[in-house]
């Protein structure tokens, strides 16, 4: 767990609470390296939403610049923007 990066987001504000709360699930989950090697469906049971709105909401955190997907063969990471939230 990324305790800096969770401080972080819960100490911002997000347009939508769903950012705030998608963001701190993954900061939860992070490495040292701010990158999140959960499942989108994990993310989704997490934080009480469909896999469609999951899919939605990380796209939009990407657009704004909060995370990036890094995909490779194995699976599907997420590298948070400290510097953007």
């Amino acid at each position: 767990m990324s305790m800096q990066l969770l401080q972080v987001v819960m100490n911002t504000q997000f347009d939508s609470p769903k950012y705030k709360l998608m963001l701190a699930q993954m900061a939860h989950t992070a490495d040292e390296n701010d990158t999140c090697h959960t499942a989108i469906g994990d993310i989704a049971k997490q934080c009480c939403l469909n896999l469609g709105k999951t899919f939605q909401c990380i796209q939009e955190l990407e657009q704004g610049g909060y995370l990036k997907i890094e995909k490779n063969i194995r699976d599907v990471c997420f590298k948070l923007n400290p510097a953007r939230i």
